[in-house]
């Protein structure tokens, strides 16, 4: 994981960016990107974790699995916690 800044929020296009904490030029991430909180609960000045991903159109890296630095791994966003569960779910049918 690398650290970074939030330098740009747009949040009608509900993307940003991170700068590199070590310099360099800001990336890219979708709001999609964002682990621990919602997109809308990020700051512009805000230190965040990241990881590198090659964009799939090829215009450069991206930062993905974005999360603020004062987010614990693995804390579900709210939407995550009220989600269904995944695992099936067995039914006896009534006796006749």
């Amino acid at each position: 994981m690398l650290d970074g800044i939030i330098t740009q929020l747009l949040p009608t296009r509900r993307m940003g960016f991170v700068r590199p904490t070590g310099g360099g030029v800001p990336l890219l991430f979708g709001a999609l990107a964002v682990e621990g909180v919602h997109f809308a609960q990020l700051t512009e000045g805000q230190t965040v974790t990241y990881t590198l991903e090659k964009d799939r159109l090829g215009r450069g890296p991206r930062a993905t699995h974005v999360r603020p630095i004062d987010c614990p791994p693995g804390e579900e966003t709210p939407d995550e916690a009220s989600a269904p569960s995944a695992e099936p779910v067995s039914v006896e049918a009534p006796p006749l």
